[in-house]
């Protein structure tokens, strides 16, 4: 007899980030850093992602951290929908 059981998987949602959340939390390898200033780290995210921005052009998605926690979403588009 096989049991299955679904366990619910708690992946990182690009479009609904609980802001505060530690990075060591959700990075499953996705998250490049890219700078450091005045005590704020930057990331790349390079993991999947969808948004309702995505049905009108291809944004670059970062994301900023502060002490290892994500505090900010950074969008930048290069079509000027944005």
């Amino acid at each position: 007899m096989v049991l299955c059981v679904p366990v619910p998987v708690h992946a990182f949602d690009c479009g609904k980030v609980a802001f505060g959340t530690p990075l060591s939390e959700l990075d499953g390898g996705n998250f490049i850093l890219y700078m450091e200033k005045d005590g704020v780290s930057y990331y790349n995210y390079t993991g999947p992602c969808r948004t309702a921005l995505h049905e009108y052009t291809n944004p670059a998605i970062a994301f900023a951290a502060v002490d290892g926690r994500i505090y900010a979403r950074i969008v930048q588009t290069f079509d000027g929908i944005i």
